[in-house]
């Protein structure tokens, strides 16, 4: 397995239409897979208390886990996206990602010194 490295295989180093991309996944499984749709399927097919309050603790657990393979989807979606660009705009991003980390050092050296 290889690793990637999240400075730089994230969703913010993605370009405008592979972020828009990641974007519209995401708001589909918020629509689709969110607890708000669970909540509102389960009260229009269910009714009772009891019968909803059962389906929901076997219903839950497969949503998450629906939820789960989707998230991983998108992370495969941003390594491909990333994996695809030029040599040149990978390099930008290793530098990018390697300022950031100098920075988050300083801060943390400058509030230990405080």
């Amino acid at each position: 397995m290889s690793y990637f490295d999240p400075d730089i295989y994230n969703i913010e180093n993605l370009k405008d239409e592979d972020k828009k991309r990641v974007n519209e996944i995401e708001y589909v499984k918020e629509q689709v897979l969110g607890d708000n749709a669970v909540e509102e399927y389960l009260s229009e097919h269910y009714s009772g208390k009891a019968t909803n309050e059962i389906l929901k603790e076997m219903f839950i657990p497969f949503v998450e886990s629906l939820r789960e393979n989707v998230d991983c989807c998108i992370c495969d979606m941003i390594v491909d996206a990333i994996e695809g660009y030029t040599e040149d705009e990978l390099e930008l991003l290793r530098k990018k990602a390697k300022k950031e980390k100098q920075e988050e050092v300083r801060k943390d050296d400058n509030s230990m010194d405080e």
